[in-house]
């Protein structure tokens, strides 16, 4: 198949290289500090595949810079979402998902789109965006974060964000940049970027850009920095003649390479993470070992070419193909103890791949007065083996959750699923005098689900005057069940496609406003928002039929049932009821001399109307802070050679939050106070370094059942070569 579709795909990326159309310049120079009050000016093409400016957009945007990557230290997306408001990561939240975040109450990274020029790289299976440290922005020329729902131009999971990372703003640009930094933790960094391009007249040039980076550490020592916390597993260890001592992981690499013409582009973007398996989310049940490893990866090919035959119309086609696979050796260490053995067993051994092709053809005009129309169609096709067994040749074909221990019993069986979405939209844009007004209408057909999705966009921007300006926007997205949660029906091995019928699909209909007031010394952002998220869907397992005849006194546990006997075991999903969620954001930045800073509070809730009063968590959010805090400064001396930028960020405790065991103290009022400074030695040099949590502060957040510790400190220094100045390609 690969074969078929790249011969077509690079033919029509080499033809296109001939055609002649010419694009204004998009962004603002390279690493230049920008006005604050033009940062609503700023041209961003994320949320109407249009280019316009963030303040006219139909949606609340932020734009994180160059410079603030620059001055603010960011090395991965993990770093610049930390700093957002409304935004509430977490990490070692689950090694499967890694970081998980929360945006505006809504938990979950299958909430979030995340595009690096366009290119989505979400894992395909599940929609969950990857947040380790595996994503560098190093080399992005501006980061666009879209607030709320995208689906109307880019469908399913669009829901709470939309990240655009862009890191190629014009094509006669020659750059070479390297960093390098070693610090505690054995924490090690590398990065490598570079620009540059052929040609010398504007249709004729061809630009080739590229990012490799590397992120390694060995995470600070649980046992001794939470010792009564790790009492309980040192005690289950010690009875087991099992080592003491947890061994952590967090391996992270990422590469991306474009190269592109005035209107064509192939972009390829790979990413690799190993994680340590056992980060204590239960309690008493993951153990850490070094064999106890969680490892992914993603590759994603993207092709688009753009045709512009006139001042009025564009034709927008595009190709990308999306690779996702779980390492097949990857395992738990569980206390799920062998019978006779006595000890620990390694179980799970998950494995997963899916793959799939995504095809959009989109047509833009651009009538006068103001008015423009953009449409598109799109197909996509997922080949999907959802997270389940692996074979192995010494226990064979194992299922999801099934270890080589009689005692286990079975959940999802592997199977192999082929997915289908069609989609088509319209979207029209009007601007009248002061006002703009946006209406546009997305529907999708996708397999997993029985029901046609209707995805509209309504919204209208005022400029009030030069200093302010007004947004409201009422939006409808829908989530896709992951694939381990399908309304289906599983017979021991045996697929029963007898019950697809009536799949289900998560719906979001989100309100927001966005009401932005600047000057040349501040910008004051206010979005309030109210979303109602509709049929929550739960899975929920049953088993029915025989159990062991050793077993038929009434005692019956959960590992009892025969993994192979004459019982149906059932899989199935249900609607729980709706969440009503309400907010606000309020979002500062300004600047005094050498001074920029910003500052960020938000506030979020929930109420939830439970169909089946069968959950008992369901007041307010869920584990989710209802007050978040950031603040930072930048100060840029000594004619810009020094840079000094602390930050401090806080979150309240959830009031739903389960007292977690042992770490009754540390669950409190989470924060961080972080520290970039770097200095510029020479024409090409500069020495920097990052502190995380500089007062060594011991807290603990949301893990995926319970609350989790979190690395305290951790100090790093590096040297950066930045090379811009030097013909290196030319």
């Amino acid at each position: 198949m690969a074969k078929l579709l790249f011969n077509p795909l690079i033919f029509a990326f080499l033809s296109s290289m001939m055609l002649n159309a010419a694009y204004p310049d998009r962004y603002y120079k390279v690493g230049k500090q920008i006005p604050v009050e033009q940062l609503q000016t700023i041209k961003v093409n994320t949320v109407s595949r249009m280019l316009e400016e963030s303040g006219e957009a139909p949606s609340h945007v932020v734009v994180i810079t160059q410079h603030d990557i620059k001055t603010r230290g960011y090395v991965t997306l993990k770093d610049v979402l930390k700093d957002l408001p409304g935004w509430e990561v977490n990490d070692w939240f689950y090694s499967e998902q890694g970081s998980q975040v929360a945006v505006r109450g809504f938990q979950g990274n299958a909430f979030v789109l995340l595009m690096i020029n366009g290119m989505a790289i979400n894992e395909p299976s599940s929609g969950n965006m990857v947040l380790r440290d595996d994503i560098s922005i190093r080399d992005a020329v501006q980061i666009e974060i879209v607030y709320g729902t995208g689906a109307i131009m880019y469908g399913k999971n669009a829901v709470s964000a939309v990240i655009n990372i862009i890191t190629q703003h014009n094509y006669h640009i020659q750059d070479f940049k390297a960093w390098g930094g070693y610090g505690t933790n054995n924490t090690k960094e590398g990065t490598v970027s570079f620009k540059t391009f052929f040609g010398m007249e504007d249709r004729d040039v061809l630009s080739l850009s590229g990012l490799f980076h590397g992120l390694q550490s060995t995470p600070d020592n649980w046992s001794e920095t939470f010792p009564d916390w790790y009492q309980p597993y040192k005690s289950s260890l010690e009875a087991y003649d099992m080592p003491i001592e947890p061994v952590r992981i967090n391996n992270n690499y990422n590469s991306h390479i474009r190269i592109s013409s005035e209107h064509a582009s192939l972009s390829l973007f790979y990413r690799e993470s190993k994680q340590s398996a056992a980060e204590g989310a239960w309690y008493g049940e993951l153990l850490p070992d070094e064999k106890s490893y969680w490892q992914d990866r993603t590759f994603v090919a993207d092709l688009r070419n753009a045709i512009r035959p006139s001042d009025r119309l564009e034709f927008e086609s595009s190709i990308q193909y999306n690779w996702f696979d779980m390492d097949k050796g990857l395992n738990y260490l569980s206390p799920v103890f062998e019978p006779e053995g006595g000890s620990p067993i390694l179980y799970e051994f998950k494995h997963g791949v899916s793959n799939g092709i995504t095809i959009e053809e989109n047509l833009k005009f651009f009538g006068e007065d103001e008015f423009s129309v953009i449409t598109g169609l799109s197909f996509s096709y997922r080949n999907m083996v959802s997270k389940g067994g692996v074979f192995d040749e010494n226990l064979g074909l194992l299922n999801n959750q099934n270890s080589p221990s009689p005692f286990n019993q079975v959940l999802s069986p592997i199977v192999t699923g082929d997915y289908y979405l069609f989609g088509g939209f319209v979207e029209a844009h009007m601007t009248t005098g002061k006002m703009k007004m946006v209406g546009g209408l997305r529907l999708e057909r996708y397999s997993k689900i029985a029901d046609v999705q209707l995805m509209p966009r309504l919204a209208t921007v005022f400029t009030i005057n030069e200093k302010m300006l007004a947004k409201v926007i009422v939006t409808q997205s829908y989530v896709v069940p992951n694939t381990t949660i399908d309304n289906l029906v599983y017979s021991n091995d045996s697929y029963l496609d007898n019950s697809s019928q009536s799949n289900l699909a998560e719906r979001v209909m989100l309100v927001q406003g966005n009401y932005v007031y600047t000057n040349p010394k501040l910008m004051l952002s206010v979005s309030p928002y109210y979303s109602q998220y509709a049929t929550i869907l739960t899975a929920g397992a049953s088993r029915i039929g025989y159990v062991s005849e050793d077993k038929l006194d009434g005692n019956v546990g959960p590992y009892d049932y025969l993994p192979f006997a004459d019982s149906p075991f059932i899989h199935y999903n249900y609607d729980t009821g709706e969440s009503h969620i309400y907010g606000v954001d309020f979002y500062v930045r300004y600047k005094f001399k050498s001074i920029w800073g910003w500052a960020s509070y938000s506030y979020a809730d929930s109420r939830i109307v439970d169909k089946t009063k069968s959950i008992s968590n369901l007041e307010g959010l869920p584990m989710l802070s209802n007050h978040n805090v950031r603040l930072g400064v930048t100060y840029e001396g000594f004619d810009k050679r020094l840079i000094v930028t602390p930050s401090v960020w806080f979150k309240s405790t959830p009031d739903n939050a389960i007292d977690p065991v042992n770490l009754t103290d540390q669950y409190k009022n989470p924060y961080e106070i972080n520290l970039f400074a770097s200095y510029k030695l020479g024409k090409y040099f500069s020495v920097y370094t990052r502190i995380k949590n500089i007062t060594n502060h011991k807290y603990a957040t949301k893990g995926v059942t319970n609350y989790m510790p979190q690395e305290t400190i951790t100090i790093l220094g590096g040297v950066k070569i930045d090379l811009k100045e030097i013909n290196l390609f030319r």
